[in-house]
């Protein structure tokens, strides 16, 4: 194989014959992507300072456009003004989406996006 493959989301397969390239400048040239090296268990995030290596397979993953702001504020209202407290000194804690491990075939992963 002897090249660097990635995937886009619309199926097209881009070989770079580059010896090695960041995953930053992938992702420059694609905003608003990430990349992610498909394994034949799951797909895992590449930070942007790690080399791409040959003959092995990535993902570029659209990401989701972030919430206006009022409509994240509007939903961390909501979750304030619902929580209840069992004690005086009760803590609050806010969780963000996390980027966890996804797994699944590549057409199934892209789409969900």
């Amino acid at each position: 194989m002897d090249v660097i493959q990635i995937v886009h989301s619309n199926g097209r397969i881009e070989e770079l014959t580059a010896r090695t390239i960041k995953a930053a400048d992938v992702m420059r040239a694609h905003p608003n992507h990430i990349i992610k090296k498909y394994s034949s268990s799951n797909l895992v995030i590449v930070p942007p300072k790690a080399d791409l290596h040959r003959d092995n397979i990535y993902v570029l993953v659209p990401l989701p456009p972030p919430p206006p702001p009022n409509q994240h504020a509007a939903a961390v209202h909501q979750q304030l003004s619902t929580s209840t407290h069992t004690s005086t000194s009760s803590r609050l804690t806010l969780s963000r989406r996390g980027l966890g491990t996804i797994t699944g075939n590549i057409d199934e992963l892209i789409e969900e996006r």
